[in-house]
């Protein structure tokens, strides 16, 4: 649902990252995370992100959210916060007391800089990131705002933005990595 102009993905269809082989050809079953996961309480936290949106597979990343959360471990989710725009409201609430953190690739301070950054295939992407924020802080839900320090997004901008919204701001720097 977004085409990041910073993605490794679509910028050169390189799927090594820092030296690690990261695409599949099929989505892992909830068993196989299980697995790979291991003691969840062994980590800081069990992050659900990478080469693609997590909420895509709702009801997989609730389940092992569950999971993760009966074995005593902590749950982030990196999401853009699309998804939520097709889903109806109880989803989120489903996801209460399963889903620590929220941290929201926001990229940008405004409109304008997302719709060239990120590259949305949805009118008014913009708008719909900053009501997912909102309504998950309505819900109790921890957030983080994070951007990438992509030439052309004011940093400063973003996070003052992030700050206006009432959450905390993560910085990501941009690297080429393959």
């Amino acid at each position: 649902n977004l085409h990041c102009a910073f993605c490794q993905r679509e910028r050169e269809r390189n799927f090594m990252v820092k030296g690690y082989w990261v695409w599949v050809s099929r989505d892992p079953s909830v068993e196989d995370i299980k697995r790979l996961v291991g003691d969840p309480a062994s980590y800081e936290e069990v992050v659900f992100c990478g080469y693609g949106e997590p909420t895509l597979r709702f009801e997989a990343l609730k389940e092992l959210a569950r999971y993760i959360k009966f074995k005593g471990g902590k749950v982030r989710v990196d999401t853009n916060g699309l998804m939520f725009t097709f889903l109806p409201p109880e989803r989120l609430r489903e996801l209460k007391g399963l889903v620590d953190v929220w941290s929201v690739s926001l990229n940008a301070p405004d409109r304008e800089t997302y719709e060239r950054v990120c590259r949305p295939v949805q009118a008014d992407a913009f708008e719909k990131v900053i009501s997912f924020i909102k309504k998950a802080l309505e819900e109790g839900f921890e957030v983080v705002v994070s951007a990438v320090d992509f030439p052309g997004v004011d940093m400063g901008k973003t996070e003052r933005l992030a700050r206006e919204l009432g959450v905390r701001f993560r910085y990501r720097r941009y690297e080429v990595v393959g």
